[in-house]
């Protein structure tokens, strides 16, 4: 937790050592892919972080595995339309509407969605 200078020093310290580790050991970091996001309401530092000479930019939300998440720590994703997309595909492109072939059909191709990342979802519905 970021609370004063030094805590900033202190993390700019941190990422001075992964970078010397990184050069040290012929791992080269990809600063583009990197960046950094604030988490909470309060900004009143506003440090820019390196690593190595290159500065890391600063976002609002960040996106990991399909997930999103932005600075109020409020979770997203496109799963809904994805899901919504997916239903319909499955009814229009299987010519039996077989309730057996359905459930099949929905537990390859839907159920994956909904289950992807679900301790994720299921910690964000209880913290709003």
């Amino acid at each position: 937790m970021i609370k004063s200078p030094n805590d900033c020093a202190s993390l700019q310290n941190g990422l001075d050592k992964i970078a010397d580790w990184s050069v040290a050991h012929q791992l080269p970091i990809s600063v583009r892919k990197c960046c950094c996001i604030v988490l909470g309401n309060v900004d009143a530092l506003n440090t820019v972080y390196n690593i190595g000479d290159q500065p890391i930019d600063r976002v609002s939300e960040v996106r990991d595995l399909g997930i999103i998440v932005d600075s109020t720590l409020k979770f997203t994703s496109h799963k809904q339309k994805q899901m919504v997309v997916h239903l319909d595909l499955i009814h229009k492109c299987f010519v039996s509407h077989n309730p057996d072939v359905m459930v099949r059909a929905f537990k390859v191709y839907v159920r994956p969605m909904l289950e992807y990342a679900v301790c994720v979802w299921s910690h964000a519905i209880t913290m709003q």
